[in-house]
């Protein structure tokens, strides 16, 4: 299969979305070489070549007005690119001809990428072995440091990485960021690829200049049956990348219910915090995920727990819109009146984030409605200001005061027109709020 510049774009933008961002390896694809350029002909015209007539040519007498002659393409550039685009097209016949005319089977573009790296990742089996039967460099890297191995293990290509590791390809080969082949291959759950790499002594210690190592990538894509293998080979499932997220908090990340259990029944810290003290149940609670969210409660969570700013697993469930997450962690013993630094509790967050559902969860169990930040914005004036009709109309019905001011004098109905919600200002007002005046120095 010969890889189009479309897929591989296609390619980026899924990896960026990852929490390992293994982007880079796809952009090893898109140093393709430009197609070959046309060669442009000289003519006797364009040397400045003058006719048989006795008079100049007309362009000799003023040559500042003439357009440069294109420039010849070396005739070996020629060929390299001509080999690039065989490559690229997967035509073997036309690739074997321009070896022997002499092609540089090593030719690398402006990005470093060379015809075996091209060919790796298009899978062609026949053309690597071409490439590398007549010279071509197993282990040089492009630019970013990516080698041929990367590129064929990230694509999924077993028997173009096995040739290439046949060829004495370094199985432990790092880009500048300290990507490995088998770091790919786990990101893209490409088992058969993660054991030949293993069998070829890949380190299954490696991590990368974060810290992440291959069983994190393959927590955070989700694939079960590569963190399996990556476990059952010795990975260390408490390892903690450069700022302490480990590999549950990455698959509890990633929705993976599979790969999260796996993690747990190996052994997983479940409290296990970052350095800025954030766990794998906030995690969980903040992407909504509920099922993972009671697999964590059931091997003893700790929903007290808070990050370095004072976020909760509860405030998350706030911010995600979760009505079932935030009754189970109500139920678990969850702080209703928790807060941050800033004084943002669970209803505050749900009030900003318009979450009604859960809104109503926490005034059901006893949350302070008049509850203030320590710029003294309640949860009326929060959803006030960010149009959240529906929790407006739940917090007037359940008693909000609507007409307390914050440290700014402003109220619930000053922060609905200065946000420009005209239907929320309405509301307040028939709900009795005062005719808000501006206050000077107000922010």
């Amino acid at each position: 299969m010969v890889l189009s510049r479309s897929s591989v774009t296609a390619a980026v933008k899924r990896l960026r979305s990852g929490p390992f961002c293994w982007c880079l390896m796809a952009a090893a694809f898109l140093g393709f070489s430009a197609p070959p350029r046309p060669v442009f002909a000289v003519t006797s015209s364009d040397a400045g070549v003058a006719s048989n007539s006795a008079e100049p040519a007309l362009h000799s007498a003023a040559p500042s007005v003439r357009a440069a002659a294109p420039a010849v393409i070396p005739a070996q550039e020629k060929l390299d690119a001509a080999l690039v685009a065989a490559i690229r097209d997967g035509r073997l016949p036309a690739a074997i001809n321009l070896i022997h005319r002499g092609a540089n089977v090593n030719d690398a573009d402006r990005n470093g990428s060379t015809p075996l790296m091209q060919a790796a990742a298009s899978g062609n089996l026949d053309m690597v072995k071409l490439l590398l039967d007549d010279g071509a460099a197993v282990n040089v890297k492009d630019t970013d440091g990516f080698t041929a191995l990367m590129v064929a293990a990230y694509s999924g290509h077993q028997q173009t990485v096995q040739m290439l590791l046949d060829h004495g390809a370094d199985v432990n080969a790092a880009d500048k960021k300290g990507h490995t082949a088998l770091m790919g291959a786990a990101y893209s759950g490409q088992d058969a690829i993660i054991q030949l790499l293993l069998d070829h002594k890949a380190n299954l210690k490696a991590a990368d200049q974060d810290g992440f190592s291959a069983l994190m990538v393959a927590a955070g894509s989700g694939s079960a049956a590569s963190v399996r293998l990556l476990l059952d080979r010795g990975a260390d499932v408490n390892r903690k990348t450069t700022s302490g997220f480990t590999s549950l908090m990455e698959a509890a990340g990633a929705g993976s219910e599979q790969v999260v259990q796996f993690l747990l029944d190996r052994g997983a810290e479940v409290n296990a915090r970052t350095s800025h003290g954030t766990d794998a149940l906030m995690v969980a609670a903040y992407s909504g995920n509920q099922p993972i969210v009671d697999q964590l409660l059931n091997h003893g969570a700790n929903v007290k727990q808070y990050d370095d700013v004072g976020h909760t697993a509860l405030i998350g469930a706030a911010y995600s819109g979760s009505v079932e997450i935030a009754k189970r962690l109500l139920d678990h013993g969850a702080e209703l009146e928790a807060h941050t630094t800033s004084g943002l509790t669970p209803l505050l967050q749900a009030a900003y984030s318009g979450k009604v559902g859960v809104a109503r969860v926490l005034l059901d169990r006893g949350a302070n409605y008049e509850v203030r930040t320590e710029k003294g914005i309640t949860p009326l004036m929060e959803a006030a200001g960010a149009g959240n009709r529906d929790v407006v109309m739940l917090l007037l019905q359940n008693g909000a005061d609507v007409n307390v001011r914050d440290l700014n004098g402003r109220s619930a109905l000053g922060w609905a027109e200065k946000r420009d919600h005209p239907d929320v200002a309405d509301l307040l007002t028939e709900a009795g709020a005062k005719v808000y005046t501006e206050v000077k120095n107000v922010q």
